[in-house]
């Protein structure tokens, strides 16, 4: 889910759903984090975790669709061209990424 764009908190029962965001052409700061309702036939489990901030250059014209990769009981995120499906950078320096932060269930 999303919760920020370039500083600005993304509403709750926006960020819940899938919703498409009109970026302009440039970096843009993004907050992602896993917020995830499993329903079962008798378990229900919510998976959550704490957000995570990416960057993304975003280009005129193109749409990006934000994922969460669940590797184990840790995720991290990835940013896909809509087109292509395939992932973009989403890097905010040149220094390696902070740690993958935790899945809680």
């Amino acid at each position: 889910m999303l919760y920020e764009i370039d500083g600005v908190v993304v509403p709750e029962e926006l960020a819940r759903r899938r919703v498409d965001f009109q970026l302009s052409p440039g970096r843009h700061v993004i907050g992602v984090a896993v917020h995830d309702y499993h329903h079962g036939f008798l378990v229900h489990r919510l998976v959550y975790s704490t957000g995570k901030k990416i960057c993304l250059e975003a280009e005129a014209g193109r749409t990006y669709l934000a994922r969460a990769l669940v590797e184990g009981q840790r995720w991290k995120p990835e940013m896909l061209d809509g087109a292509t499906m395939k992932p973009v950078p989403i890097n905010c320096s040149a220094k390696p990424d902070d740690e993958d932060p935790p899945i809680r269930r």
